[in-house]
């Protein structure tokens, strides 16, 4: 059905406006038994304490790198000087662990250029802007501790493992941003551009003998920008200081940029003929049974085809392999191609499988074990993975067949004290905890930063939560090599993360190339989901964050601007073939009426809609909690909100706000985003997936629903019981409505049908008295994600003013199946009104 305008508070006048937000913030309070913490330290301790690692192969020889020297190399002179030589004395640097990341902001950039379009640092009143641009070098090395097999310098090479005709690799998680790489004075690998995993063969550069153990050294160049998207993506915004822009405060911004080795660094020795990569993913869930295809990769490096065969075991992943009892097993007979990649399909049949979802998410460990010629095993790997199905049929996301709507948040992974390249695991708990206990299923996550972080998967995988990867880095950009970036990253990304459960979309990238011209950004969307769709066939792809949204902004340039903005879209629309490729979702960002009416005409039903990045609002936090940190507010603009307060508070509060207004200020995010979840639900076959802005405040944005340290806002609250299974409306995401006519009240339900329940509306004015009561008894509500009208509420006796809608709904044992808070102007013009505003604004009211 066709959503109807909604009638926002900005409507009302702003004593009465502000008169809202007062009651609003108590009220709602009361009703929801708010607290600040939601989740314990000792709750996200406990989360850590329990993620379990990956099992170490039992026929690869691994060896992971982990202690390092670091230094900073601020001149850039370390090349000169020979720092990766193996006689380079390094023992004065400092000694570190990865991940690991420096976060230093060069004091000399240089004026790179100007430019009039770029929308994160325009100047007030000037179309143009300085482009200002800083490099910092640091540099890594370890020497690893691996015995030559003759005990002396290294006749072939450092191996004592019994492999047979042996190859080395070094794998390098995630460097940020451009590295060169050094294995005993070789260069193995130089000026590769980007966080993604990537590895080299080092077979040659450990056999030179050159020192007694084998010597390894990155060097990292970071680099630093007002402008971070024009060179190397991201969000790391720096240079906003006074100085660069000509004495003016412009922005509340602390300058931070980090660099550094943000994953794992690996030596790898395995034998020519070895598995190179293996995926998972779960064909179809039976009664009794599920079938599970693996596709095991094997690389043979001789110049003769390589036979043998692959034995793969499925067991439960508990605390080890297999605890969990075989589920399967099974050896296959296979041969490689020489000097080639060869691709090998397998089905397993898992019995009785334990399914992967956020509630209960289980995982099992396929150990994969290659065999030579004579039968004695030469390779193997550990692969974790879920039995789970995640599809799109029409306008819907089904999990396990079960259709399922996800709503979460839009994640952009920038936390107090974390490094903006990777994050502690106690965050990424704390992270998922607080989504979980908040009632979201999938966010956005990481999104807008520079971040490749294979262990936020991890985590997801094991403590129950799903993604929409929006992992990918090209982030507004106009790099002259993002299409070459992509055809190697892409991939590298993908195939890196896709045994994952936890992971159900990939977005490639948000707001990709919107700084540039139409032609390319369309061309580069085309080159990104078939990029993925080549690495997974399986998950949706978004090959854009608000790649949808070009629909109807070109549908604007139509030559028959008279007509139907809607049938002009249509028409737009069936011209990009992209929008109707295999797999492909649609989403909007800046979510609204006006697109979502607009999307579910082009879509027809066809393709899922995601509604993502609305509810921004200020939110101030308690400044009792985050005083020492922020140590007061900051009102200038920040390059992630480019947005000036004169006209945003004017706009949305009617007049600017001060820190003393942080309960006002919680109360309308709180409202806002109520409304918006309640009119979305309004429309279960339009809409399949909602992430609105954002879980954790960041820095100088006050746009979260908790504040840096996770302390719940009212929003936090509100979004919780709008993301409950049953949900109970008579506004439908008003926020004004008229006392002439009944109310129709709906239930948006999630979960199993409802019959015979009893449903109970209490509307209350000004001091909680009852306005009006009414019980509506045998009511049914279908479920399975369906909206049902169960009543009709008569309001028409209310005066004009203020009322708080409280529901409840019980089963026929008195047991809650929803609970739900909201709250109206309600203009009855010929009455009068039961509410006096205060008159204008005034000062807040304290608890």
């Amino acid at each position: 059905m066709k959503q109807k305008a909604l009638r926002d508070l900005s409507e009302l006048e702003v004593p009465k406006r502000w008169e809202y937000l007062r009651r609003y913030y108590r009220e709602a309070r009361a009703f929801h038994g708010a607290r600040e913490e939601v989740v314990t330290d000792a709750e996200v301790r406990g989360a850590v304490a329990g993620l379990k690692d990956r099992p170490k192969p039992l026929y690869r020889k691994v060896v992971p790198i982990e202690d390092w020297r670091f230094t900073l190399d601020a001149e850039d002179g370390g090349l000169r000087a020979g720092y990766f030589t193996c006689a380079h004395d390094e023992s004065g640097w400092d000694g570190v662990r990865l991940p690991h990341s420096f976060s230093e902001v060069p004091q000399d950039p240089v004026l790179f250029g100007r430019t009039d379009y770029m929308f994160y640092a325009r100047r007030d009143n000037n179309p143009v802007a300085d482009i200002w641009k800083g490099d910092m070098t640091a540099w890594y090395k370890a020497r690893v501790d691996l015995e030559p097999i003759d005990g002396g310098r290294g006749k072939y090479f450092y191996l004592h493992t019994g492999i047979d005709h042996p190859v080395a690799y070094l794998s390098v998680g995630s460097a940020n941003l451009v590295s060169d790489v050094w294995v005993n004075e070789s260069p193995v690998s130089f000026e590769h551009t980007g966080p993604f995993p990537y590895k080299v063969e080092v077979t040659e550069a450990l056999c030179s003998g050159v020192s007694a153990s084998p010597v390894v050294a990155v060097r990292v160049k970071n680099t630093v920008s007002n402008m971070p998207h024009l060179f190397a993506n991201g969000f790391q915004h720096c240079y906003f200081g006074d100085r660069f822009f000509g004495g003016e405060a412009r922005y509340d911004w602390p300058d931070r940029a980090d660099g550094g080795l943000a994953g794992d660094v690996t030596l790898t020795v395995l034998n020519k003929h070895h598995i190179e990569d293996a995926f998972i993913r779960t064909r179809s869930i039976g009664k009794g049974s599920a079938s599970v295809e693996l596709t095991v990769t094997t690389r043979n490096q001789f110049s003769s085809r390589a036979y043998g065969k692959v034995g793969i075991s499925v067991t439960e992943w508990v605390d080890g392999p297999g605890e969990g009892g075989p589920a399967e097993a099974a050896l296959y007979d296979v041969s490689s191609r020489p000097m080639d990649d060869t691709a090998h399909t397998f089905t397993v049949n898992v019995r009785d499988p334990k399914l992967w979802t956020p509630d209960e998410p289980n995982m099992y460990l396929a150990h994969i074990v290659l065999y030579g010629e004579g039968g004695e095993p030469i390779d193997d790997v550990y692969e974790p993975f879920g039995v789970r199905t995640f599809a799109m049929n029409g306008s819907s996301f089904y999990l396990n067949g079960r259709r399922t709507v996800l709503q979460g948040t839009h994640d952009i992974a920038n936390y107090h004290g974390e490094s903006l390249i990777w994050l502690s695991d106690a965050m990424i708990a704390k992270d998922i905890l607080l989504h979980k206990r908040m009632g979201a299923n999938c966010s956005r996550w990481p999104s807008d930063s520079r971040m490749h972080h294979r262990r936020i998967a991890e985590c997801c995988d094991q403590l129950g939560f799903m993604l929409t990867w929006a992992g990918y880095f090209e982030v507004w950009n106009i790099h002259p090599n993002a299409e070459m970036f992509a055809t190697r990253d892409v991939k590298a990304m993908v195939r890196d993360l896709r045994n994952h459960p936890s992971i159900v979309i990939w977005e490639m990238g948000d707001e990709t190339l919107q700084c540039d011209n139409h032609f390319r950004r369309m061309r580069f969307f085309d080159l990104m989901h078939d990029l993925v769709l080549e690495s997974d066939p399986t998950r949706p792809i978004v090959p854009s964050g608000y790649y949808s949204g070009m629909v109807t902004g070109f549908s604007g340039f139509d030559p028959d601007a008279g007509g139907d903005p809607d049938v002009r879209a249509i028409r737009v629309a069936s011209e990009y073939p992209l929008y109707d490729k295999p797999n492909v979702a649609w989403d909007v960002h800046m979510g609204n009426v006006a697109n979502l009416n607009a999307l579910t005409d082009l879509m027809n039903g066809k393709k899922p809609l995601i509604f993502t990045e609305f509810g921004g609002c200020n939110a101030l936090p308690d400044p009792s909690l985050t005083s020492a940190e922020y140590g007061g507010f900051h009102w200038n603009k920040t390059p992630f909100w480019n947005v000036e307060p004169a006209k945003s508070d004017i706009g949305i509060f009617g007049r600017m706000i001060g820190p003393d207004d942080w309960r006002e200020t919680q109360a309308m995010s709180a409202a806002k985003l109520g409304f918006l979840i309640g009119a979305l639900r309004q429309h279960p076959d339009a809409v399949a997936a909602y992430q609105f802005v954002m879980l954790i405040d960041y820095w100088t944005i006050y746009v979260g629903a908790t504040d840096i340290h996770g302390n719940a806002k009212l929003a936090f609250h509100i979004a919780k019981s709008h993301f409950e299974p049953v949900f109970i409306t008579a506004l439908q995401g008003n926020a004004i409505v008229g006392a002439e006519a009944a109310r129709d009240v709906t239930v948006n339900n999630q979960g199993p049908d409802i019959a015979g329940a009893t449903l109970r509306v209490t509307v209350r004015g000004d001091g909680g008295a009852a306005a009006v009561e009414a019980v509506f008894k045998g009511v049914d509500a279908e479920g399975g994600v369906a909206l049902t009208k169960v009543a009709s509420l008569d309001i028409s006796s209310l005066r004009e003013g203020i009322y708080a809608f409280e529901y409840a709904m019980t089963d026929g044992e008195g047991r809650p199946l929803g609970r739900m808070f909201e709250m109206a102007y309600v203009e009855a013009a010929d009455r009068g009104p039961a509410i006096a505003a205060d008159g204008g604004g005034g000062s807040p009211q304290t608890d």
